[in-house]
């Protein structure tokens, strides 16, 4: 998938979210990169450069203060060449992508990696 077609598929996922949560992503940027760079992947540890599907970068809405808005604006980066080296099928790859900008949502709404493997995510 080009990024084009990603991003057009996370509009189409954003606009079937509650109102709410739609609210709490109005300052989110959201970005398509082939892979993590190495700022990102040194902050992360441990995971493979190849494993990591998305990542949210910013702080999550429940820690948020007035300090929070001088910082850089939190962030989703999905990683196209991991998705796809994962999912190949083309379905099987939407359905995922969605999983994984649902999981960097709920980090940033405030859960953590426990919650969202308790639903589904």
């Amino acid at each position: 998938m080009t990024d084009e077609e990603i991003l057009l598929l996370v509009d189409e996922i954003i606009r079937e979210l509650s109102p709410d949560v739609r609210k709490a992503l109005e300052q989110v940027s959201i970005t398509i990169e082939d892979r993590p760079s190495r700022t990102q992947m040194s902050r992360l540890g441990g995971k493979g450069r190849h494993q990591i599907l998305g990542l949210y970068d910013g702080v999550p809405v429940p820690h948020q203060s007035f300090f929070s808005s001088m910082m850089h604006p939190p962030t989703i980066t999905l990683f196209r060449k991991n998705l796809e080296a994962y999912y190949p099928d083309r379905q099987v790859l939407k359905a995922e992508i969605e999983k994984t900008l649902l999981h960097e949502i709920g980090h940033h709404l405030g859960l953590n990696e426990d919650e969202l493997r308790n639903r589904g995510y």
